[in-house]
């Protein structure tokens, strides 16, 4: 039998609404009863995901969040971080900078706020999405920026495609960057990704990564996708991501969790 399970959230996981369908529900907490850990694998912050887990009943399983597309590891039961590789005080200040010249918004993480240098219709989109508060900087030199692990750009979806363009070519090699949504793009450590993560995660919980599953839908799974013994694809992902996988599943809507589960491991 497989002994973990990682999913993505925003898409794969969750309904086009967030919400967890109730068959993804039912079928996550069958399989942990079962013995089969579970890991919630996001771009999100542990602060945005911790309701989630709680829904899945995660803490009394021993199961795991995966924050900031690998950047930090939680452990549900212990309520501790395990593994935690962020960006360094001068990386945000540099983005903090860069993101004024290239006239894009740019959000980060701490604690459970948002901090932003505007707040619009962007920043209040990733808002909604997390269910944290939104602050504006005031004063970035005044942050606790020791602890930040992802910053995100955000703005119109052609001003993301070029400014991804334009750092790709040129810091694309020194940082993590995605575009996990078509007005986001995600700024971390080089060395994080969900697959590292995934990987670190199983060497701390002893567990093969052959026996492993993992379920995505977008471009920042993918590196999850291509560490586990069976990749799955949500049925709503694009072509590229389905022929990286060895399985296509139903849709997020019709309940992605629910079906892989049913066929690999009840």
């Amino acid at each position: 039998m497989y002994k973990l399970i990682a999913t993505d959230m925003d898409g794969t996981l969750l309904t086009n609404k967030s919400l967890i369908p109730e068959n993804n529900r039912n079928a996550i907490i069958k399989a942990q009863q079962k013995g089969c850990k579970f890991a919630l694998a996001s771009g999100r912050p542990i602060e945005a995901m911790k309701s989630f887990a709680k829904e899945l009943k995660m803490k009394d399983y021993e199961g795991y969040i995966v924050a900031f597309n690998g950047g930090q590891i939680f452990d549900c039961k212990t309520e501790e971080t395990i593994f935690l590789k962020g960006l360094s005080r001068e990386d945000v200040i540099y983005f903090y900078n860069l993101a004024k010249k290239l006239g894009v918004t740019i959000v980060t993480y701490i604690d459970k706020f948002i901090y932003t240098d505007c707040i619009n219709e962007y920043s209040k989109i990733e808002s909604r999405i997390t269910k944290l508060e939104l602050k504006e900087i005031e004063d970035i030199y005044k942050l606790d920026l020791s602890a930040i692990v992802k910053c995100m750009f955000i703005s119109s979806e052609s001003n993301i495609k070029q400014c991804y363009e334009k750092l790709a070519k040129e810091i694309g090699d020194k940082y993590y960057l995605a575009i996990s949504d078509p007005h986001f793009i995600e700024i971390a450590n080089k060395d994080i990704s969900k697959g590292v993560a995934i990987k670190k995660l199983c060497d701390i919980i002893n567990i093969n990564l052959n026996d492993v599953i993992a379920c995505g839908d977008s471009y920042n799974d993918l590196a999850m996708l291509e560490e586990v013994g069976l990749p799955v694809a949500a049925g709503n992902s694009n072509e590229d991501i389905k022929k990286k996988c060895k399985y296509t599943a139903v849709t997020n809507e019709d309940g992605v969790l629910a079906d892989v589960i049913d066929k690999f491991i009840i």
